[in-house]
């Protein structure tokens, strides 16, 4: 394989000693690749717009949550989450302040049926403040959903809402 690679790389040096006008090469195609950058783009455009309706998120950008009741501290590490409290109280504001003491991490939070329904980053040197009010009983699922090294996937933690 070695062989044919050196063969190819020497016939593509040789070959590109030849001096050629620029048009020479691009013959006709400028106009047929412009035309389908620009049929490529129109498309990519029309698709990313048509997604946005379906992301899996709730629309939460216009809920007014309040003070939060209960404050739970949360400090993650390679690849642990830290939570001071995995009992949390149904039906009233809920802050996580979440904070890093490594690397960046993802902070989401999925509901009993496997829904994301909060997201944020925990960062080194810095709190974030997530508050959200949890509707749905039972066991909720933490995952890192930033790439945080080697055992990213099985970084997880559960908390119970009652």
């Amino acid at each position: 394989m070695g062989g044919v690679y050196t063969l190819l790389w020497a016939w593509v040096m040789h070959s590109s000693r030849e001096r050629v006008e620029y048009g020479e090469i691009t013959g006709g195609l400028d106009v047929l690749r412009r035309r389908l950058f620009s049929v490529i783009a129109l498309a990519a455009l029309v698709v990313f717009l048509g997604t946005q309706t379906i992301l899996p998120y709730q629309p939460v950008r216009d809920i007014t949550v309040g003070e939060p009741v209960t404050v739970i501290n949360v400090t993650t590490s390679q690849f642990v989450f830290a939570l001071s409290n995995t009992t949390i109280p149904a039906n009233v504001p809920v802050e996580f302040a979440v904070t890093s003491v490594d690397v960046n991490h993802g902070f989401g939070i999925y509901d009993p049926d496997g829904q994301i329904i909060a997201q944020t980053q925990s960062m080194p040197g810095y709190t974030n403040r997530l508050i959200f009010n949890f509707t749905k009983t039972g066991q909720h699922r933490i995952h890192c959903l930033e790439y945080c090294g080697v055992d990213h996937w099985g970084m997880e933690a559960f908390f119970n809402v009652e």
